[in-house]
């Protein structure tokens, strides 16, 4: 049973009450606005603590999940983040986990076949975009006093996107020193801009290929390789259930049936041609 979010308005599985709000706050919300903080033992930033290493040492979930839960996916081979793991304790990403077993379902209101963000009070499945066109609340921003969606709180009053990119999320570049809206952030925490961030992911010579392109992965013991080479020669290969050949999996609708990407295609193609009364009829297995 789910009861909904007194902050985000979603309904929620994992909820507490807060005397800080005084309501229910879900689990998202309470990490990311009503959680003490402590300083991170590796970016030395004040954030929610995710784990308490040992001898104490608290880490936040950025650098949890950037040194600690890492692995190498089973599905599509890079050491990245462990979202979730098979029968046999195998890795599997979180890109990999959202397009391949996260099970999915029909939304009520567009027919996609996605991952369901919230439901209605009378159960019905709502995917990420309509959540966030139609569903997602909306309150008056604190700067420009314009209705939006609440992307922080300042002292509890609402803060839109467009205010936060512009006013609060602003901090002098470590690298090159402007005042510039903050892109990402060193591995100890310091502000990067835009251009300085996109600097330090430099292009280099593919291990296969030889050419000067945008890094996608670096396997062991082999370098650098880039995108299309990584998905013409390193991508693991499955069986397709509906053509029956050893082609990159894109969607797995369920746990027996995986689709390649021209079958996926096909279906999605399918299911767009036969609308009914607004609705998609998907028949997606």
């Amino acid at each position: 049973m789910s009861t909904q979010c007194s902050l985000c308005k979603k309904p929620r599985a994992k909820t507490w009450w807060s005397n800080a709000v005084d309501g229910i706050v879900c689990y998202t919300c309470y990490q990311k606005e009503l959680a003490p903080k402590h300083k991170c033992a590796s970016c030395g930033m004040s954030r929610a603590v995710h784990r308490w290493m040992a001898e104490d040492r608290p880490y936040c979930r950025t650098c949890y999940q950037r040194e600690v839960n890492i692995a190498t996916c089973r599905h599509c081979g890079r050491r990245r983040p462990v979202a979730s793991r098979g029968p046999q304790g195998q890795s599997v990403c979180d890109s990999c986990y959202k397009r391949l077993l996260q099970p999915k379902q029909e939304c009520s209101r567009c027919g996609r076949l996605d991952i369901v963000s919230l439901f209605t009070k009378s159960g019905a499945p709502i995917c990420q975009k309509c959540y966030e066109r139609r569903f997602r609340p909306r309150e008056s921003c604190v700067l420009c006093h314009k209705p939006g969606v609440v992307q922080f709180r300042l002292d509890g009053n609402a803060v839109c996107r467009r205010c936060y990119s512009k006013n609060i999320n602003v901090a002098w570049c470590s690298t090159c020193g402007a005042l510039r809206a903050v892109e990402a952030r060193s591995r100890t925490g310091k502000p990067l801009c835009g251009p300085c961030h996109a600097k330090r992911r430099a292009p280099e010579r593919c291990a296969l290929c030889a050419q000067v392109k945008p890094v996608h992965t670096r396997p062991p013991s082999m370098g650098p390789v880039c995108g299309p080479c990584y998905r013409r020669r390193l991508h693991p290969r499955h069986r397709c259930s509906e053509c029956g050949s050893r082609r990159v999996i894109v969607s797995r609708q369920r746990e027996a049936i995986a689709l390649c990407s021209k079958c996926y295609q096909r279906r999605k193609a399918a299911a767009y041609n036969t609308e009914r009364e607004g609705h998609f009829s998907l028949p997606f297995r």
